[in-house]
């Protein structure tokens, strides 16, 4: 059944056996093309073992199946953010930031993440302003220590 083989991937995933997860995943989206959730966890699992291409490929299915999925619209800013496409990885994040309904908590880490894109890029105003938004959402941790790392590197430079 679907749910049990789901499960199945799911621990594989869990205890981090890639390749036994990869393996059971794509047996489901032999017998369940459509199923959003594998289909999911699937282009999670190739972002993971930085099989960009064919996660984006899975990605572009799960939009087709369901265009309103805001979680690949994330997961397509990680996937971009691997590969080094920055424009695409804002964009993608920017995007799921215009969805309709998100949770403070998916709200902030796409800011995080934003933060880290534009950190990358050694835009430090841009990418203060993006923790700080985040943090203002709901304390978000990882922008707070993210901000700290800013001011020290401010406050250290010529």
């Amino acid at each position: 059944s679907a749910p049990a083989t789901l499960s199945l991937a799911f621990s594989w995933l869990q205890e981090r056996k890639m390749r036994k997860a990869t393996q059971s995943l794509l047996r489901n989206k032999r017998h369940y093309p459509d199923n959003v959730i594998n289909n999911l966890l699937l282009e999670e699992t190739w972002t993971r073992l930085k099989q960009y291409k064919q996660a984006l490929r899975v990605q572009d299915e799960i939009l087709r199946i369901s265009p309103t999925n805001r979680q690949v619209l994330y997961d397509r800013g990680i996937t971009y953010t691997k590969m080094g496409e920055i424009e695409k990885a804002r964009s993608a994040f920017n995007s799921y930031l215009g969805s309709s309904y998100l949770e403070e908590s998916q709200r902030a880490s796409a800011y995080f993440r934003l933060g880290r894109l534009a950190a990358r890029e050694r835009n430090w105003e841009l990418a203060k302003t993006h923790y700080q938004r985040a943090v203002k959402i709901n304390g978000h941790r990882a922008s707070k220590a993210s901000l700290e790392r800013l001011k020290k590197k401010q406050a250290t430079a010529p």
